[in-house]
């Protein structure tokens, strides 16, 4: 077993946004987990990529000048999307393979429970963005978010604010509708994404039987951090290949007590990493932000990099992790990007380009992401 450590740091949208990779090098106990091939391992021309988003949102963003709370205050746009963290990531992969010169195209699709008029309007408008839908219809509405940008008198950027509506409770029917659909279709994709919470009605063990249905040398990332105990049955299945939360999270599943989001060291966070690859043996990579406490790529061959992305003018953060990870993802399993961290590479700059915009998450103009991709620095850290 061989493990290797280094430090980069990543700044976007203005922020210092932190990203730390851990790889292993592993030789599987057959039997014992459902580890996919090495990330440079062979991988299906023909597979698709499938989120699994199952809190969508109507989401939308609505620019203001100058809010004052109590009084009526009026709007200078209102633009509509799609919000939910699945749908994010969806959204940034559709756009990066969208272009992409291949004979085989990477199809991608998006899993998620949709209801009434709320939910015909999500469909609606992924369906024009060229995405695969594995829809199971509800009773109950859809939700719905709003992204407010207060453009302040005597500021350039706006503060941004994000209200999200609650949800109602799903049905075991249709919870176990969504899965029989997910399940049919799950041997058909390279690359499968878990991201966020799962909703009222739904448990743990959907992301567990999708993660262990998945097919040999497929990649699996999840991006979920509660409920804690849930989320690390899952790992210790074996079948997640990377798993993105923050510095703070992953602190806290591995069992650190008194730690506070953004004051999170170096130290602490390679402790709970070096802990965690103990704990989560079948886990490949670890992607862990640290907003302004810096970023980190550890490589199993001993890669050890530093990566510094130009400052942007930050609009709409909202989404920028869920475009990370759609590219990081879309890239490899595209064949894109040979390696995870190439895959990174591209995904934040798309998450940098993504943030110019006030627009909905994932989306993001391409000239701009591969003109940030130019100016991103890479070097080598000492170890």
């Amino acid at each position: 077993m061989r493990k290797s450590f280094s430090r980069c740091v990543l700044t976007t949208a203005g922020a210092v946004v932190g990203i730390s990779v851990l790889e292993l090098s592993r030789t599987p106990r057959p039997g014992t987990h459902c580890w996919s091939l090495p990330w440079r391992g062979k991988r299906d021309p023909e597979g698709g990529l499938l989120s699994i988003g199952l809190n969508p949102s109507q989401q939308t963003v609505v620019r203001l000048r100058s809010l004052d709370l109590g009084q009526v205050n009026r709007a200078e746009a209102a633009t509509p999307g799609v919000g939910g963290k699945g749908q994010n990531a969806a959204k940034a992969a559709a756009t990066l393979l969208r272009d992409a010169s291949s004979d085989k195209p990477t199809a991608v699709a998006v899993a998620q429970f949709l209801g009434g008029d709320s939910g015909s309007i999500i469909e609606k408008h992924l369906a024009g963005l060229g995405i695969s839908q594995i829809t199971q219809k509800v009773q109950a509405p859809t939700r719905q978010t709003m992204t407010l940008l207060d453009y302040p008198a005597d500021k350039p950027r706006p503060e941004v604010t994000e209200l999200v509506m609650p949800s109602a409770e799903l049905g075991q029917a249709e919870v176990d509708s969504l899965l029989a659909k997910v399940k049919s279709m799950i041997p058909n994709q390279k690359g499968i994404l878990l991201m966020g919470t799962w909703p009222k009605g739904v448990d743990a063990s959907f992301y567990r039987v999708v993660a262990q249905a998945k097919a040999e040398g497929a990649t699996v990332l999840m991006d979920a951090f509660k409920p804690v105990d849930d989320v690390s049955e899952i790992l210790l299945l074996g079948c997640v290949d990377c798993y993105k939360v923050n510095a703070f999270e992953i602190c806290t599943l591995m069992g650190a007590t008194g730690v506070k989001e953004g004051q999170i060291s170096t130290e602490q966070v390679v402790d709970a990493i070096q802990r965690a690859f103990e704990k989560f043996p079948g886990v490949q990579s670890f992607a862990i932000t640290d907003g302004p406490g810096g970023a980190y790529f550890f490589g199993r061959e001993g890669k050890a990099l530093r990566f510094t992305i130009p400052k942007v003018e930050c609009l709409n953060p909202i989404g920028a992790g869920d475009t990370v990870a759609g590219v990081m993802m879309a890239a490899f399993c595209a064949g894109m990007a040979p390696t995870m961290h190439e895959a990174m590479h591209l995904g934040l700059a798309a998450a940098s380009a993504k943030v110019q915009s006030e627009s909905e998450g994932g989306i993001f103009d391409m000239s701009e992401m591969y003109r940030l991709k130019e100016l991103i620095r890479i070097q080598t850290v000492a170890q």
